[in-house]
């Protein structure tokens, strides 16, 4: 079964950045996975390390140029009636694995429904540059259906 996106799957996803794969952090993917609602659902991390930390901080809008893991954790699924079970089971590992968490994530990992602050902190201390980008390019909001930034701080 691929693990790619496949256009005929249903998919929820929570991710956030761990400083360390310590023990606690390891023993609650471990618990999450023993509750997989599907056989396409998946737990993954990896580390972000080497080039992605090399570059200054302030040199793109990404501004998390640390040593990181990224935890993610991925409901796939087919049929729509399971759509509520999928993703309340993501949701509840996510719940878990949360306050070892950074309060961050790779922005193109961010489910429709997180928090503005999280997008906020994901940016580290170059959220008030994309802000900027923001009121310049785009005013009106047309592009806001991924991690949104609004036009103007408005939280």
């Amino acid at each position: 079964m691929p693990a790619l996106p496949n256009p005929e799957y249903q998919r929820y996803w929570k991710s956030g950045f761990a400083d360390t794969l310590n023990d606690d952090l390891v023993d609650v993917l471990v618990e999450g996975a023993a509750t997989f609602p599907s056989p396409r659902a998946s737990i993954a991390w990896y580390p972000i390390h080497g080039a992605a930390v090399r570059v200054a901080a302030d040199a793109t809008a990404y501004g998390l140029r640390r040593p990181l893991w990224d935890v993610n954790v991925i409901a796939q699924w087919v049929d729509p009636e399971e759509s509520e079970r999928q993703i309340a089971w993501a949701r509840q590992v996510w719940t878990m694995i949360d306050p070892l968490a950074t309060g961050t994530t790779y922005i193109n990992h961010m489910a429709d429904d997180v928090r503005p602050e999280r997008v906020r902190a994901s940016y580290g201390g170059n959220y008030e540059r994309v802000v900027a980008l923001k009121n310049a390019y785009d005013p009106t909001n047309l592009f806001r259906l991924s991690a949104n930034i609004p036009p103007s701080v408005r939280e």
